[in-house]
C-alpha cells in the first residue's frame, strides 16, 4: 500500500495501519522536498518503518502498491481528477479522501469516465472520510433507522481550526473586516464536500432534493488572537459559520452547518465539546445526537501524545480510510459508492395518503 500526501490527514493514516497485519506500507509520495528521503514512520510520528518518502511519483509506483491512499492537498473540484485516472489505469486500487463521492452528480461525464477507466486498469476507486462519507451518508442515514417519520434534518459540524495554514484562513476571510463577502469559490470548495453527501442521503431517505441555499455568517474576534501563521485583531472575523440548507419541495429537508473558529472565545456559547458532530432529526421520534471528537474519553484529551499538532478530526477521517482497506480490495473493478445502512427512513414506503 501507498500514501500519496504525508501530510496531517496521511500521517494519521500511516498512524492507524501500524500494527495491522493485513497491510504493508511500501510506499509513500511526498510534494515537498524537506520530506523527501525521510523515514515514513518517523515522519508519523510512530518510529521507523524502513519506507523511505519519495518526491517521485515513478519511484511510488515502481513500488508496485496494489492500493494507493490519496490524500494530498484539495486543490478543488476535479482537480485531481488525472492523477486519480493514471492511478486507475495502472491498476491501482484508490482510496480518496478528496471529494469524488459525487462523481455521478457531475455534468462532465466524470462517472462514465473513472468507470471505464477502473475497469479497463482492473482497479476501485473510493471515496470516504468524515466529510464525505460518515457525518451525513453514514451516520445520518444509520439514525434515520429509528424514524417512521422525518420532517428535516441538521448536522452541524463545529471545529476549531487555530492549526489550519495561511492559504485557507485568508480563503475563509479570517482577520477580515466583518461585511467581507466570502469568495464563490470557499462556496464550492466546501459545497464539493456536502452537497453530493446532502444529495445521495435525500435520494436514499425519499425525498430528492429540488435545490440547495448557502449562507454564511461572520463572528468577530472578542480580542486579538495570535495564530501560527497571522493574528486576528480584535474585531475581525474570527469564526465563520457556512450552511447549506437542502431544499425537497418548498420545505428544508436536510440542512448542513459548518462552524469553525479560532481562539477559544469564539467557540460557540452552546458548544459541548472544542470539536464535535451534532445531528438534529426533528420527526417521530425526533433525535438529537451529539459526537465528542476525544482522543481519550476516559483521560479527556484532545490529541494524541503521538501527534499533539493534529485536531482530531484527522483521526476520525483516517477511521473510515483505513476501514475501507478490506472493503475496496474485494470489490470488483469500478467507483465504488458508500453502502447505506440495513434499516434507514424511506418516505417513499412510509407515504400516508
Amino acid at each position: 500500500m501507498a500514501v500519496w500526501g504525508p501530510g496531517r490527514l496521511g500521517c494519521e493514516v500511516i498512524r492507524a495501519m501500524v500494527g495491522l497485519e493485513s497491510v504493508e506500507l511500501v510506499s509513500v509520495l511526498a510534494y515537498s522536498e524537506d520530506k523527501a528521503g525521510r523515514d515514513a514512520g518517523e515522519l508519523a510520528g510512530v518510529g521507523p518503518l524502513g519506507v523511505r518518502v519519495t518526491t517521485d511519483r515513478a519511484e511510488m509506483l515502481a513500488a508496485r502498491p496494489d492500493l494507493v491512499i490519496h490524500t494530498n492537498m484539495d486543490m478543488g473540484a476535479g482537480k485531481a481528477d488525472d492523477d486519480l485516472l493514471q492511478l486507475l489505469d495502472v491498476g491501482c486500487n484508490v482510496i480518496t479522501a478528496h471529494a469524488y463521492g459525487g462523481l455521478h452528480l457531475r455534468e462532465d461525464g466524470a462517472i462514465e469516465r473513472f468507470q471505464s477507466h477502473a475497469v479497463a486498469g482492473d482497479a476501485t476507486l473510493y471515496c470516504t472520510g468524515v466529510n464525505p462519507s460518515f457525518n451525513v451518508e453514514q451516520l445520518v442515514q444509520t439514525l434515520s433507522g429509528a424514524c417512521s417519520h422525518i420532517e428535516n434534518i441538521l448536522v452541524r459540524d463545529v471545529m476549531a481550526i487555530d492549526e489550519a495554514g495561511e492559504m485557507a484562513l485568508e480563503l475563509m476571510g479570517y482577520g477580515k473586516p466583518l461585511d467581507t463577502k466570502l469568495s464563490d469559490h470557499l462556496r464550492s470548495w466546501v459545497g464539493q464536500y456536502l452537497e453530493p453527501s446532502m444529495r445521495v442521503t435525500a435520494d436514499l431517505l425519499g425525498k430528492p432534493l429540488d435545490r440547495i441555499e448557502f449562507s454564511s455568517h461572520l463572528g468577530p474576534a472578542v480580542r486579538p488572537v495570535k495564530l501560527a501563521s497571522m493574528t486576528v485583531e480584535e474585531g475581525t472575523c474570527a469564526s465563520v459559520a457556512l450552511r447549506y440548507d437542502g431544499y425537497s419541495g418548498d420545505e428544508v429537508f436536510i440542512s448542513v452547518e459548518g462552524l469553525y473558529y479560532v481562539g477559544a472565545e469564539q467557540r460557540p456559547a452552546d458548544a459541548v465539546a472544542a470539536e464535535y458532530i451534532e445531528v438534529k432529526i426533528e420527526g417521530r421520534p425526533s433525535l438529537h445526537v451529539t459526537v465528542d471528537l476525544k482522543a481519550s474519553v476516559h483521560d479527556g484529551l484532545d490529541r494524541y501524545p503521538d501527534s499533539p499538532d493534529t485536531p482530531i478530526v484527522y483521526a476520525a477521517a483516517a477511521g473510515p480510510i483505513v476501514q475501507a482497506i478490506p472493503l475496496v480490495m474485494a470489490a470488483p473493478p469500478g467507483v465504488m459508492r458508500t453502502p447505506p445502512p440495513t434499516a434507514h427512513y424511506d418516505a417513499r414506503f412510509l407515504r400516508r395518503g
